[in-house]
Order: structure tokens, then sequence, then C-alpha cells
């Protein structure tokens, strides 16, 4: 008897838009024994940081190796847009948005003018993507500055991000010790 294993094909999220002020983190829909993106990374997921780039249209493409050692291929589009000009959203532009001190021992402050009153919720992601540290809280219209402490979190590197009715801005954050 022959067994036949289907090639690995499709597992890849959809093309995608971001902004220069975003991180997307782009993993294959279920896991492989093997990686190789066009990026030169070699780890399940790789990141790709808006701010580091210039607008445009990047293609992302993962080769894979299954458990039964069948190979597959997809790829990704990424449109990186300026989003900046945009000041409809209720936390206006990310150069509204100051975090300090950065980098940080571990308590720091998010200060920014929102447009309304909304819940909110804080995230740390380490630069796998995984998130290591969330907390809800809410903005109101105005001046806002909100104290996080993440001083049970290791030195590094990590991204900020704030989500307020659905606006994601992301920032970098370096803890020290």
């Amino acid at each position: 008897m022959v067994l036949v294993h289907d090639l690995p094909a499709g597992f890849l999220p959809a093309d995608t838009l971001i902004c220069e002020n975003q991180v997307l983190h782009l993993a294959p829909l279920r896991s492989f024994e093997t990686y190789d993106w066009s990026s030169g990374s070699t780890d399940s997921v790789t990141l790709f940081e808006g701010w580091n780039n210039d607008p445009g249209v990047y293609t992302f493409t993962l080769d894979v190796f299954d458990e039964h050692g069948c190979s597959g291929k997809d790829t990704v589009v990424v449109t990186l847009e300026d989003c900046n000009t945009s000041t409809g959203g209720v936390l206006g532009s990310d150069q509204n948005i100051k975090v300090y001190p950065n980098p940080s021992s571990g308590v720091f402050v998010i200060e920014f003018e929102a447009s309304r009153s909304e819940p909110a919720q804080i995230k740390l992601l380490d630069l796998n993507g995984r998130v290591v540290h969330v907390e809800q809280t809410g903005v109101t219209n105005g001046l806002n500055q909100i104290q996080v402490n993440v001083q049970n979190l290791a030195a590094g590197n990590y991204l900020l991000q704030i989500e307020v009715n659905g606006e994601v801005s992301t920032m970098k954050l370096k803890l020290m010790r």
C-alpha cells in the first residue's frame, strides 16, 4: 500500500495592507518542520516592521517541509501605506503618542491626546510576536497619561501596542535593568 500525502499549500494568511506605524507578524496557519522565508529568516514567524520600510508593495515567500518530508511554497503580498495623513481616529497620528522614559527600567508612561472616551488595550509583544503583557484601560477625551508597570519582564526590546476602537498604534520600547 502506498500512502500519499498532500503537499503543503495555501498556508499563509491572505494578502494584507498595513500602515507605516504597524508591525505585521507573518506566520503560517499551521506548523511545519522547517521554514525558509524570502527575508532569510528560518523562524516560524517573521516580522515586517512598517517604520523600517518605505511605502510600497512587498512580497514574502515561505518554503516549508512538513513532518512527511513534503515541501510547499506560499506567498503573501503586504502593501505598506503612509497612514499618518489620517487624523480621524481616536488617537490621531502616531507622532502625537509619547512613551517615556524609553529606554525604561520597567515603569513608563504613555501620553497622547484622544478625540473621545473609549475602552483601550495595551499590549507588549516580544520580537517573536508573543504577547507578554496585556492590560485593559480606558482613554478619555483630551490628554491621557497611562502608567504601565512591566518590571517583571526581562530586559530587551519589545513592541508596545495601544488599541482603541480597532485602531492600533505600535512603537518600540526598550527595557533595561
